[in-house]
């Protein structure tokens, strides 16, 4: 065996164990969103929105490993960009309640960056409630820096063209 081989043999090894370890985000697609779609007030995690520019310095596929900071439940978000140009991704998932934080970013090569690298000491974290909508900001990402942007505006204008009946005027706004 190849040694390009054994070691993307071991690559897909360490994925396959992360996440036989852990829970995927169920991601809200739209078109699971019909007119009649609305945020049950008795659901017992949160969504949350926002936007995530990458500029594909993390390459066109990753994950985001977030990390509840209470009880270590993580949860794992994959993105994927598609074309020459798109180097941003507008989020839309739920979570369960609590405190969270972006814990690691895995390339698909299998590097596993530590956010504190690019974030520095500080803990960027943000609030999950129970059946609430929470703005989490626009992140820039980049191997050396890690910025967070409040254009709400912009994000309620994507969610009100993309999901119409999600209210997000009243929103919870709580940056990273």
């Amino acid at each position: 065996m190849s040694v390009y081989r054994f070691g993307l043999l071991a690559v897909l090894l360490f994925l396959l164990g992360v996440f036989s370890c852990s829970k995927t985000i169920k991601i809200i697609q739209k078109e699971n969103l019909t007119k009649r779609f609305r945020i049950d007030p008795n659901t017992t995690n949160g969504l949350i929105y926002g936007k995530i520019i990458h500029n594909r310095l993390f390459g066109n596929k990753f994950m985001i490993k977030f990390k509840n900071l209470k009880t270590n439940l993580a949860y794992y978000y994959s993105i994927q960009s598609y074309g020459e140009t798109d180097t941003s991704k507008n989020l839309f998932f739920e979570l369960p309640p609590g405190e969270w934080n972006i814990d690691q970013i895995i390339l698909e090569s299998g590097t596993i960056y530590d956010p504190t690298e690019i974030r520095g000491q500080e803990v960027k974290e943000f609030i999950v409630y129970r059946s609430d909508i929470t703005y989490v900001g626009t992140w820039q990402m980049s191997t050396k820096t890690f910025k967070v942007l409040n254009e709400k505006d912009k994000q309620d204008f994507y969610m009100r063209l993309n999901y119409k009946n999600v209210m997000t005027a009243n929103a919870l706004t709580i940056l990273p």
